[in-house]
């Protein structure tokens, strides 16, 4: 009956201006209820908003005046076990001791920041603040959270603001520490970063940034006009949800109704996406522990210094195990790198912080939209070995290998110079027995080592030889196209093979 009841509801609240419940309004995990502004919506016999593992229902109210509710309202949010969650209040009235007495319970205040991250923390007991996030620590089992009150004028709805800082210290700060606020979705529904008559976001950098707790890493979606995220990351916050920004100055974040959106698990034209039209990289690095992403794009109007609205910092994970993927701008590390027109011999440096001391795959998950003929290398900067990248190439990183985790760039359009270093003493070939064929034209006796790899990125094969002035090697039976480095002590060389035979 529920379920028929609710699907009345919204199909009534679609064709009257006026729609009215006797009943009580239950939404299971998963329904959804949208009161268009304009309209009018009651319930006369109290509010139940239920949540489970897998989803919540939502009301989302996007009215100037507020759904009328008669009774009481009781706004369930399922917490999984254990670790770290970002949440927040959907009612005026919520206490810490919802969360029992084995939790603890953090806000951030960036104003106690100076160069360690961890100085912003206040841990705290009592009453939940309006649009405030908070940092939650369960210990023990998941719990399905009760917002409960009697009164229905707790109920978030209308217009909230919450004061956001960047504060500078004396002493100095670190740039990319600076200006981090915690705030929360005051909603019991999800809410839409991009809708623009939802939010007042003048004292910030449009991102959002939302912790994900099952993979220790933060994604972040970047607003404006060439809307991105990496890790996951839409432009919804979910109800009751915590979520970062960073402040350009000291002000405020507002956000009202009209953001508010009813999103369920099945409406799949929510999360629909749409391919980029500029030129774009987006890389992933993953390990045995997590996994994280990085975009580069170019833009009309970007720079190569941090843009607002345009540019991501880097938000770290505090897990050391996690590799975590960057590039740079002058002072700031980013997430999103937005840059201007590409143009050849441009070297962007690809950094990796945390765990780095495992193998690692490096994706090359997008790399769409350059002009006809630009090229995309990726570059060993200590050695200068270079290897061209294509969409959907994966490549191994290791510490030593011919691609090490802490010296790479990505180049466009190397000069002739730079592709001039790949010159090599070797000359090599599949020959007609379908082995690989190496020439040593100094005909001086050397070892070298060979790492074969697929035109995917992945190593196929690996062996070490003593050479004088050929060798023939069969690293198994393959057919197509593929890149063999040579490690001659310590000089990298690279050679694209096909073989057919």
């Amino acid at each position: 009956m529920k379920t028929l009841l609710i699907l009345f509801v919204v199909l009534f609240a679609a064709v009257s201006p006026q729609s009215v419940i006797r009943a009580q309004l239950c939404l299971d995990p998963g329904a959804s209820i949208t009161v268009k502004d304009g309209t009018l919506f009651s319930a006369g016999g109290g509010l139940t908003i239920r949540s489970n593992a897998t989803a919540s229902g939502h009301l989302a109210d996007q009215t100037t005046t507020g759904v009328q509710i008669s009774g009481a309202v009781n706004i369930e949010r399922y917490i999984a076990a254990n670790g770290w969650h970002n949440i927040s209040s959907p009612i005026a009235t919520a206490n810490t001791t919802l969360f029992g007495s084995n939790s603890l319970i953090f806000y951030y205040d960036e104003t106690l920041v100076q160069n360690d991250w961890n100085f912003g923390w206040v841990w705290h007991n009592g009453s939940m603040e309006s649009m405030r996030g908070y940092d939650l620590l369960l210990e023990g089992g998941a719990v399905n959270v009760q917002f409960a009150s009697a009164d229905p004028l707790q109920l978030h709805t209308g217009s909230y603001a919450i004061a956001v800082y960047n504060t500078t210290h004396p002493e100095g700060e670190i740039p990319e520490r600076k200006g981090w606020n915690l705030l929360g979705n005051p909603f019991a529904s999800p809410i839409d970063w991009l809708n623009a008559a939802g939010w007042n976001k003048a004292a910030i950098n449009d991102v959002v940034y939302v912790w994900d707790p099952a993979n220790d890493i933060y994604t972040a979606f970047i607003g404006g006009s060439d809307p991105i995220g990496i890790n996951g990351a839409t432009q919804y916050i979910p109800s009751c949800q915590g979520f970062w920004v960073q402040a350009l100055q000291n002000g405020s974040v507002q956000v009202s109704n009209a953001a508010r959106v009813g999103i369920a698990t099945g409406t799949p034209d929510y999360y629909k996406k749409t391919r980029s039209v500029y030129p774009i990289i987006q890389l992933s690095v993953t390990g045995n522990t997590g996994s994280d992403e990085t975009i580069i794009r170019f833009l009309d109007g970007a720079t190569d210094n941090f843009d607002q609205n345009k540019d991501a910092i880097k938000l770290f994970s505090p897990n050391p195990k996690i590799p975590q993927l960057y590039t740079t701008a002058p002072n700031n590390k980013l997430a999103i790198n937005s840059m201007g027109k590409e143009r050849s011999s441009l070297e962007i440096p690809i950094l990796i912080k945390g765990k780095i001391d495992e193998p690692l795959l490096l994706d090359i998950m997008t790399l769409a939209n350059f002009e006809i003929g630009t090229e995309v290398y990726l570059k060993n900067t200590q050695t200068q070995t270079l290897i061209q990248l294509t969409e959907g190439m994966q490549i191994q990183l290791s510490q030593t290998g011919a691609f090490a985790t802490q010296n790479l760039a990505v180049v466009i359009n190397p000069s002739e110079a730079e592709l001039q270093t790949q010159k090599t003493p070797f000359i090599v070939f599949f020959n007609q027995n379908g082995e690989i064929q190496v020439n040593n034209t100094t005909d001086e006796s050397k070892y070298i080592s060979l790492m074969l790899y697929d035109i995917t990125g992945k190593i196929v094969a690996k062996n070490t030889f003593e050479i004088v002035s050929v060798l023939t090697w069969r690293p198994g039976t393959m057919k197509g196209i593929f890149v063999l480095v040579i490690n001659d002590s310590g000089n990298i060389f690279t050679h694209k093979l096909f073989n057919n035979n």
